[in-house]
C-alpha cells in the first residue's frame, strides 16, 4: 500500500502540464510520422507530374543513381542516370516543403512545380517525349583545384582546354560503359567554372564546346540545358 504522498506524486506526474501538448502515442512515432510525410510527398509530387502531362508514376527514390568516368588529364565526368524520363522531370521539380518544421519555410505552390515539370519537357522535346527511354544527367568537373589557376594563364590554358574538349567527347562512351543505350537522352547544364569568369560568358562557352561535339543537341532558351540522344 502507497502512503498518500506517494500517491500525489503518481497523480502529479501523469498529469500533462499546462500549455504542453501531449506526446505522439507509440504507434505515431518519428518513423511513422516520416513515412506519412513521404507518402504525402509522393502524392504531391504525382499531382504535379499529371498536371504537366506525364504519366505513370516516377521512381520512389529522391536521387538519380551516380556514376563517374574520367578520360582527360584535368576533368571528370559525373552522370546522374534517370530511368525514364517522368524520373528526370520528377528530380527537376523543386521540392514541395510538406515538412514546414524542417525547411522552415512555406509548401512550393503546385504551379511553380508543374512549371519545372514542364520546362524539363520543353528540354527533351527536339530529343524524344515522354517515354521510359532514360534520362542522363551529365556534368563535367575538374579534378584539380582551378582555385589557384588564373583563366588566362598560357600555361595551364592550353592543356585545360584540351582536357575539356576531350572529356566532353567522351560522354557518349561513359554513358553507354555504366549501361546506357543507344538513343538515351543526355542532358548537361553549361556552368562557368573558373576563378573570376563572367558566369553568362563561361556557360555560353561551355555550350559551344558541347554543340561542336554533339550534333543535333538543343537548348532550352528558358533554362540553358542542353540535350541529345546518345548515339555511336
Amino acid at each position: 500500500m502507497i502512503t498518500f504522498k506517494e500517491f500525489l506524486i503518481l497523480a502529479e506526474s501523469s498529469t500533462p502540464e499546462k500549455g504542453k501538448k501531449r506526446t505522439l502515442p507509440p504507434q505515431r512515432g518519428e518513423r511513422t510520422r516520416r513515412s506519412d510525410l513521404n507518402a504525402r510527398t509522393q502524392r504531391t509530387d504525382l499531382v504535379a507530374l499529371r498536371k504537366a502531362g506525364f504519366r505513370g508514376k516516377p521512381d520512389s527514390s529522391p536521387y538519380a543513381k551516380d556514376h563517374f568516368h574520367t578520360s582527360s588529364k584535368h576533368h571528370s565526368t559525373n552522370i546522374a542516370t534517370n530511368k525514364s524520363q517522368i524520373d528526370y522531370a520528377n528530380r527537376k521539380m523543386p521540392s514541395k516543403n510538406i515538412d514546414s518544421l524542417i525547411s522552415r519555410g512555406k509548401p512550393t505552390p503546385t504551379a511553380q512545380r508543374v512549371r519545372a515539370a514542364k520546362e524539363a519537357i520543353r528540354t527533351m522535346s527536339s530529343t524524344g517525349n515522354r517515354t521510359k527511354r532514360a534520362v542522363h544527367d551529365v556534368s563535367v568537373h575538374a579534378n584539380d583545384d582551378i582555385e589557384h589557376i588564373s583563366k588566362n594563364n598560357p600555361k595551364k590554358l592550353v592543356s585545360r582546354v584540351k582536357s575539356f574538349k576531350q572529356e566532353v567527347g567522351s560522354t557518349f562512351d561513359a554513358i553507354k560503359n555504366v549501361g546506357g543505350k543507344t538513343g538515351d537522352i543526355a542532358v548537361a547544364d553549361p556552368q562557368a567554372a573558373m576563378p573570376g569568369e563572367n558566369a553568362k560568358q563561361g556557360a555560353k562557352k561551355r555550350r559551344e564546346v558541347y554543340q561542336r561535339q554533339f550534333r543535333g543537341s538543343r537548348t532550352n532558351p528558358r533554362t540553358g540545358t542542353m540535350s541529345v540522344r546518345v548515339s555511336g
